[in-house]
């Protein structure tokens, strides 16, 4: 199942589909080079280039087919790791968590977690003062505008219109950007006519949850 991945500074998102065995497995080092990933590129010109000299050339005929299928068949744990060691968010329960976390302070006298609106900690009793920072409504069910795209660039231009539109939005469900979500569905009809008139973006409107 493909996984996506969002950058949690600029928004930018890239998918890990099923399918990506096929750049390692055909395309070999120029695609771990291609995704960033030098420290495989440097494993793998020294596996490839240990047996050649070992062998004294022969070998490299064996040796490029056996790094083409092993990384063809981890190459996608390879990517999920890289993604999340670079501070990426992961679709699903882990953005909700970092969705969440949000809404949420520690105390500053037992450093206990509340709601960033409590000026009353339920833990130790204290007063203690308002979250004078924006607040964050937190919305795991309700209505969602999705425009289809075909293309990562696609992608980013249609979030780049829906934050023009001030509206919010969620991580992208493979390469279909996702604005919301609403709690009322005329809210959703108005992004969605927004972003057909103002900038020529189809989009359907549909009810989802993050649960």
């Amino acid at each position: 199942m493909p996984t996506t991945f969002r950058n949690s500074t600029n928004g930018h998102a890239e998918t890990v589909g099923d399918a990506v065995w096929a750049g390692p497995l055909f395309l070999g080092v120029f695609y771990l080079a291609y995704r960033g990933l030098w420290a495989h590129v440097v494993c793998w010109l020294v596996f490839v280039g240990g047996i050649a000299f070992l062998t004294g050339g022969p070998g490299v005929i064996i040796a490029l087919p056996i790094a083409s299928i092993g990384y063809a068949i981890g190459i996608k744990g390879i990517l999920e790791s890289s993604y999340l060691k670079r501070g990426w968010i992961k679709s699903g329960s882990g953005d909700l968590e970092a969705i969440q976390s949000l809404s949420e302070r520690q105390c500053p006298l037992c450093a206990e977690t509340i709601k960033k609106a409590a000026v009353k900690c339920k833990h130790c009793g204290a007063e203690i003062e308002k979250d004078a920072s924006p607040s964050v409504q937190i919305i795991t069910d309700g209505w969602a505008v999705r425009v289809e795209c075909y293309s990562q660039e696609e992608l980013a231009e249609a979030y780049s219109k829906i934050t023009e539109l001030d509206a919010p939005s969620l991580v992208p469900d493979g390469l279909v950007a996702v604005g919301g979500l609403f709690h009322e569905k005329s809210d959703a009809e108005v992004l969605r006519r927004n972003l057909s008139s103002r900038y020529r973006l189809e989009s359907t409107i549909r009810y989802q949850s993050l649960s």
